[in-house]
């Protein structure tokens, strides 16, 4: 077994093409991809804001309390459906994001927030790394929560290595007290 690093865009591609077997991807995907597709995470997205942020004493904001602020987001062609998702959101809460950076690795974002850069959106699940110079903020109010859902993709084919490792996936989320687990467990 090999482990690569990709997008969500980049696997789906590369499971089509037969370049790979299994992906862990973000959801929602283009629902004319002919892939299988797991559940096996849901989660949600909170606000990441350098600790010496005016907001950063809050435990609660609004999407909208962000809306002046310069933004740190991936772009659209790395997660199409998940970007979709965080502009429909900041729709709903009545602005567009001023994004001054964009960034591939949600780490990369982190850092850049520690470094004063910005702020930015994060799946709730990286909160553990509590990287030093970020605070993590949840977001409440209009356009949110905003889910975070994690799949597994395989081609249609049976397949025991991606049965064994979807049920390895859903314990080891299935241990995060936070995680909501798909399909039983």
């Amino acid at each position: 077994m090999e482990l690569h690093e990709a997008t969500t865009a980049d696997q789906l591609i590369s499971l089509q093409a037969d370049r790979i077997d299994i992906g862990f991807i973000v959801l929602p995907i283009n629902p004319e991809a002919t892939v299988e597709v797991t559940p096996i995470h849901l989660d949600r997205w909170v606000a990441a804001v350098p600790d010496s942020h005016p907001l950063a004493n809050q435990d609660t904001i609004t999407l909208f309390d962000l809306h002046d602020e310069p933004w740190i987001l991936f772009p659209g062609r790395y997660g199409p459906g998940i970007y979709e998702r965080i502009i429909a959101a900041c729709e709903e809460a009545n602005f567009v994001p001023r994004v001054t950076q964009r960034v591939r690795l949600m780490q990369t974002a982190l850092g850049l927030v520690a470094g004063g850069v910005g702020v930015a959106i994060v799946p709730h699940l990286l909160t553990s790394m509590r990287p030093i110079g970020v605070r993590f903020i949840e977001l409440s109010g209009p356009g949110t929560p905003i889910p975070y859902d994690i799949a597994l993709v395989s081609t249609n084919i049976t397949n025991p290595l991606r049965d064994s490792l979807i049920e390895i996936a859903k314990s080891a989320f299935f241990k995060n007290a936070n995680a909501v687990i798909y399909g039983g467990s």
